[in-house]
């Protein structure tokens, strides 16, 4: 487990731990979580990023599911909400998985 408090330095705890699983704020200092993303799938490591952020956005969406990560969580929804759907299911909206507090696609 490893905790920091920017980007850069989450990379480089990225490139010394190699966790099976990150989970990162979208907005950082110095290396956004996206472009965290970004980085980890063009050196083809074998992390699984998973971004909470207030940003329910379409754009932010759209970039983290093309960066590669596995979840997308919104800090202010219901505790209940990632349930609402069925887990993994094929969103209709843009034919990825989507994790998303309602039936509509968030992208």
């Amino acid at each position: 487990v490893g905790a920091v408090a920017d980007g850069e330095g989450a990379w480089r705890e990225v490139q010394r731990l190699q966790p099976d699983v990150l989970v990162t704020d979208i907005e950082m200092p110095g290396l956004t979580g996206l472009e965290l993303a970004q980085r980890i799938a063009r050196h083809e490591l074998p992390v699984k990023v998973v971004i909470v952020t207030t940003f329910a956005r379409s754009g932010f969406l759209r970039r983290a599911l093309e960066a590669g990560v596995v979840g997308y969580l919104l800090k202010d929804a219901p505790v209940r909400s990632p349930t609402a759907r069925a887990p993994g299911a094929r969103c209709s909206g843009c034919s990825r998985t989507c994790w998303s507090p309602t039936s509509r696609c968030p992208a």
